[in-house]
């Protein structure tokens, strides 16, 4: 296997288009072994390039990891939130997911972010567990049409 090198940037307007297939790709191949095929269609299905630009226009601050002007993966910080991680299913196991927490980690510190939340899917908490993060309670989180996904909070404190 050749490893192609990616790099992390913060994302802009732009990336919109690239982010969403990325999105709905991990929801739909890494998540459905712990969600069923209604949680994923209500999860994934809202998903469009429009929805990431009034988030980005809200404040909410995204990184995007690519390869050659492709994106493989973003993040998602929002005050703090860590709003999201995902890497396309294809990526997976090369350290995209962990440096696009490390950027919103970062991101966080430098705006004087003390402590950082999180609401992480089932398919996820080993991934935040194994990056320092603090398990909470588990609950439902609600997605399109009264649609209800199991997921963990989380905790962790910045140095």
């Amino acid at each position: 296997m050749t490893t192609v090198a990616y790099t992390i940037r913060r994302a802009t307007p732009g990336d919109a288009e690239q982010i969403t297939p990325v999105h709905v790709a991990s929801i739909r191949t890494l998540c459905a072994k712990d969600y069923t095929q209604e949680q994923i269609d209500a999860w994934a299905g809202w998903k469009s390039p429009e929805k990431y630009r009034d988030a980005m226009a809200a404040g909410e601050v995204f990184f995007v990891a690519e390869v050659e002007g492709r994106v493989i993966g973003f993040s998602v910080l929002f005050g703090d939130e860590v709003k999201a991680v995902y890497v396309h299913p294809d990526q997976v196991g090369r350290g995209v997911g962990r440096r696009l927490l490390d950027a919103v980690e970062d991101e966080a510190r430098s705006c004087g972010v003390a402590e950082l939340k999180l609401t992480s899917t089932l398919t996820s908490v080993r991934f935040y567990e194994s990056c320092g993060y603090a398990k909470g309670d588990l609950h439902q989180h609600p997605v399109s049409g009264g649609v209800m996904l199991p997921c963990v909070h989380f905790t962790k404190r910045l140095r």
